[in-house]
């Protein structure tokens, strides 16, 4: 098997292409930027720097391609034209491409953001309605339809919508939860803690890549996310036995602390967006019977396993980051001074 990665460096991209290696194929990678870990990987692929809105500069590398797998993306703290651009014109530069070359197969990577912030009673399946709440999670919805429009001109177009993800390699939010354990501070949980909220492991995430494309599956979209998962109260309360560094959970009254969050993002001195905040306290979990039974998919992590796996990795590497500032996952670290400041308080 031959496959194409867009967004092959990245935190997503860097695991899809373990994977696939792994698993005997060859690998095509482009991307803007360099592997931020598992630098290594450069060797075993043709990676290529190249913006997926350029489709001209990379139109050649979709010759003799089995299967595109396409990850790259502006993610939520990119202004809405950014994100716009981006998302919905390199998608469809990547589908273009799939169709003039004839590619038995693409991939997209959406998100259960396209659900909004969980209004609808979990277990979430993948005909409940869309309701998106944010240009990111617009700009998945758009690119899902772009894909349904390129079925029509016969392109077999899959759509994996995968959970929160985390695990090595992982920044952005879930570098700000290891850093307040780290230091051993209270963990603020916004309302009670009581709901069940869903995440999955990258490694996992992957094999369900590897599994749609491996098998003779057709114009689907597919959920994924762990089915081994408590309250959110269970399982952070054992990440901080498992830590082991004095930290424990401060519970707060969700109404207040959505509203002060909501002015803080709106003032730009978070890089949190809504999602994060808004989905915090209510029940978060997609159905995955889809994806067992199509692509005989299992996922092995729990929400604990995750959550711990995301720790370790960030004490034995954050320190290689320090001097790296910046704006979503890729290579760099969030810099939250307010909320730097809120822990120091707590």
């Amino acid at each position: 098997m031959k496959v194409l990665i867009t967004g092959a460096t990245g935190f997503l991209g860097t695991h899809l292409v373990s994977k696939f290696l792994e698993k005997g194929a060859t690998v095509v990678g482009i991307d803007k930027d360099d592997f931020y870990f598992q630098k290594d990987l450069s060797k075993e692929i043709e990676l290529y720097k190249f913006d997926i809105r350029d489709s001209i500069s990379f139109a050649h590398l979709f010759k003799k391609i089995d299967v595109v797998v396409h990850c790259a993306g502006a993610l939520h703290d990119s202004p809405p034209e950014e994100i716009y651009s981006v998302n919905l014109g390199g998608t469809r530069n990547i589908l273009e491409l799939c169709l003039l070359n004839q590619i038995p197969k693409f991939i997209y990577c959406s998100s259960t953001v396209v659900y909004g912030y969980f209004e609808h009673k979990p277990p979430v399946f993948e005909d409940a309605p869309l309701c998106p709440q944010h240009p990111y999670a617009i700009s998945k919805v758009k690119c899902e339809e772009i894909a349904m429009d390129y079925r029509s001109k016969n392109v077999n177009t899959c759509i994996l919508r995968p959970k929160s993800f985390t695990g090595s390699g992982r920044l952005g939010v879930f570098q700000l939860l290891c850093d307040w354990i780290s230091h051993g501070a209270r963990i603020p949980v916004i309302g009670n803690g009581n709901n069940r909220f869903q995440l999955l492991s990258v490694s996992d995430l992957a094999e369900g890549f590897y599994q749609t494309a491996l098998l003779p599956i057709k114009n689907e979209i597919i959920n994924l996310g762990t089915d081994k998962f408590r309250t959110v109260k269970e399982d952070l309360a054992d990440l901080l036995k498992y830590a082991g560094t004095g930290s424990t959970l401060l519970f707060l009254p969700a109404l207040p602390v959505k509203a002060a969050l909501t002015i803080i993002e709106k003032l730009k001195l978070t890089q949190m967006w809504a999602w994060h905040y808004m989905t915090a306290d209510r029940d978060s979990f997609v159905e995955i019977i889809k994806a067992q039974n199509l692509i005989n998919w299992k996922p092995l992590q729990s929400n604990l396993d995750i959550l711990k796996e995301t720790y370790d990795w960030y004490k034995e590497n954050i320190k290689d980051f320090q001097n790296n500032i910046g704006f979503g996952h890729h290579g760099v670290i969030w810099r939250e001074r307010l909320l730097s400041f809120i822990r120091d308080l707590l």
